[in-house]
């Protein structure tokens, strides 16, 4: 099994009516307890996203689209744009588009916005926000976000403001400005040389164009099954969407098909079985064996999925006849 797994957040590890699916949850922390690292990597501030982290407990966290990085709380790297960058910024957009809609995730951890939120489930996950002109901004910001209708005023922005990467994300017609060189991939390789990992190592899941280079970059790249078609074109897998459970069903067959492996050798192997392998079965049967079997039971595996280790008593029977061996 990887390393370390990332996901973004908005489309894919969220759902349409941004809730975090408990089922998830469970093979996300059962993951974690195996050993592995779980990462969030998302467009949206750290505070935007403070509801869902007490849950999730990420072990890696990558917020503004790469501007901060926190690995286990502490944080390894943070890139702002000055606060005079940021009124220049503003100026440019609003004098090329009339009343444009603008957010600024504050380097220190605050999030304004000009305009009055809608009342849905989309701005509500947002939480917290501070409402104001923005003439002049007084702080250094990680992320600075324009809505903008028009496609040639937004590149024609773009174009003005060469120092800032730029990305459109794909449900709305929002722009968002980072510094340049600041991305989800680049903020990936940052942590994975603090944690003495190679992107190799890593899994990724992601739904929209801002995913595409974390994709690319991961040793396995898992596109939703909402995905813009961009991004299902890079992938190296498509799985469910992410009101199906596609994260969840992808993580436990992964795993299924991992102890399906283990099983057959340490079968085929018997007395000679590495004992790293036997442990591993060990700690399947009597950790997550049962969430796998009551995963499988209500359905949620395809049909034509090996699954031989989830007959009542595999693993126990062929454990024990090692032992008698």
């Amino acid at each position: 099994m990887s390393k370390c797994y990332l996901f973004d957040l908005d489309g894919t590890l969220l759902t349409s009516e941004k809730k975090l699916p408990e089922g998830t949850l469970t093979v996300l922390e059962e993951y974690r307890r195996a050993g592995s690292l779980i990462g969030v990597v998302t467009s949206r501030s750290e505070s935007n996203i403070s509801s869902f982290m007490g849950s999730l407990a990420p072990d890696i966290l990558i917020t503004s689209g790469g501007a901060d990085i926190k690995i286990r709380g502490e944080q390894i790297f943070c890139s702002a744009f000055k606060a005079e960058q940021v009124t220049e910024m503003i100026a440019t957009a609003r004098a090329l588009i009339k009343d444009v809609n603008i957010t600024v995730d504050a380097a220190d951890g605050s999030f304004y916005r000009n305009y009055r939120a809608e009342d849905d489930a989309l701005e509500a996950s947002w939480g917290d926000s501070i409402q104001a002109e923005l003439d002049i901004f007084e702080k250094p910001a990680l992320k600075v976000c324009f809505e903008i209708f028009d496609e040639d005023k937004a590149d024609e922005l773009i174009a003005r403001l060469p120092s800032c990467d730029a990305v459109r994300f794909t449900d709305g017609f929002w722009y968002k400005f980072t510094p340049h060189g600041v991305n989800k991939e680049s903020a990936i390789i940052k942590a994975c040389k603090y944690l003495g990992i190679e992107t190799s190592d890593i899994i990724a899941f992601g739904d929209d164009i801002a995913d595409i280079g974390m994709l690319k970059l991961a040793g396995i790249g898992v596109a939703m099954g909402n995905s813009v078609p961009e991004l299902k074109e890079t992938a190296d897998v498509v799985i469910g969407s992410n009101d199906d459970d596609g994260i969840e069903i992808y993580l436990r067959q992964l795993r299924v098909a991992r102890m399906e492996e283990i099983f057959d050798r340490v079968s085929a192997e018997r007395g000679r079985a590495k004992v790293a392998d036997i442990k591993q079965l060990e700690d399947y049967m009597t950790g997550c064996f049962k969430s796998d079997y009551e995963a499988d039971e209500k359905g949620l595996f395809d049909a034509r999925m090996k699954r031989g280790v989830l007959a009542q008593d595999a693993i126990y029977n062929l454990l024990d006849d090692i032992e008698l061996e």
